[in-house]
């Protein structure tokens, strides 16, 4: 069954509604009475608070229509089934796609979609995943974690992240068996640093994490520097890319003072106004930043590397 929420957040409707305006008046973009909806996988959320985010946000998208726009309709919808928005997408419902990258890894071989922009946090667009033990603990690979307490950085309800991806790779690299070695005693948070404070309080042996927590854990703990170490590291990674669809597209035909690059190029400056940075520090971003393919270099070699070692698994399993 499917499962979609749909929320009337538009963090980022409003940008994405440029591309319905036709003409300026008075030194505002006028837009047509149509809907501008963006779609979004539900694994971007993973460290929001989706209430205090909606109502804040509205209060920051009516003072920038005030001051932007008028006779705009957008609209966020949040997809918790990925097969749900491929069939939006492939109905034309959907103009932009705020995913993961495993997300679209998956969505890019079944709709057409053209990744755009990405974002900074903490002033960096691709960050390393780590696992963190105890110096004390004497666990020097993935090896010694075997039928231990493991705590990943990770969405509760899903297994295609980044953090999960990168663990099981480790375990399918090294022969072990994730199944029998390692799922009964792995959990789940939703926070970084929580998973940290985990291993520093013997709370488990072990931790997936992303770098900028164990920094920030550091930063806030220098005991936590001291008596943490990491035992294995990712090659950097970007988490999400935004893209816009087919249906876009063909709507973008229609303007001839508009196109990509300018909506890209107006997104890319949001953080230089006060609205602007507030807007995005909701969703604990720095600033948006053009997408380049080199980004998604070593997320898709990890992508396939895993593909390719479980499809082995499970041939020799058979």
């Amino acid at each position: 069954m499917h499962r979609m929420k749909c929320f009337c957040i538009v963090f980022l409707g409003y940008f994405f509604g440029a591309p319905s305006f036709s003409q300026i008046q008075n030194g505002k973009f006028v837009f047509q009475n149509e809907t501008c909806v963006t779609g979004y996988s539900a694994h971007i959320f993973m460290e929001i608070n989706m209430m205090d985010a909606r109502a804040l946000a509205n209060v920051l998208l009516q003072e920038i229509l005030n001051n932007w726009a008028i006779n705009l309709n957008s609209q966020a919808v949040i997809y918790e089934d990925i097969d749900a928005l491929i069939k939006d997408i492939r109905d034309g419902k959907v103009d932009f796609v705020v995913v993961t990258t495993p997300d679209y890894f998956l969505l890019r071989n079944q709709v057409n979609l053209t990744p755009f922009l990405t974002y900074k946090i903490h002033d960096q667009i691709l960050e390393r995943i780590l696992l963190v033990s105890r110096i004390d603990s004497r666990i020097r690979s993935i090896v010694g974690l075997k039928k231990m307490k493991i705590v990943v950085y990770s969405d509760l309800s899903d297994e295609l992240n980044l953090s999960d991806l990168w663990f099981t790779t480790l375990v399918l690299r090294s022969g072990g068996n994730y199944s029998n070695d390692y799922a009964s005693t792995v959990y789940k948070v939703r926070k970084g640093t929580n998973a940290i404070s985990d291993v520093f309080f013997r709370r488990a042996d072990a931790a997936v994490v992303p770098e900028r927590d164990f920094i920030i854990s550091k930063e806030l703990n220098p005991q936590i520097g001291a008596q943490l170490s990491v035992i294995d590291s990712s090659k950097y990674m970007l988490y999400s890319v935004l893209c816009y669809t087919e249906k876009l597209t063909t709507s973008m035909a229609r303007y001839h003072d508009r196109d990509m690059q300018s909506i890209s190029d107006m997104l890319c400056n949001t953080n230089n106004t006060e609205i602007g940075k507030n807007f995005l520090s909701i969703f604990r971003v720095t600033s948006y930043v053009p997408f380049e393919s080199t980004f998604l270099n070593d997320t898709e070699a990890l992508f396939n590397e895993h593909r390719a070692l479980s499809t082995k698994r499970n041939r020799r399993s058979n």
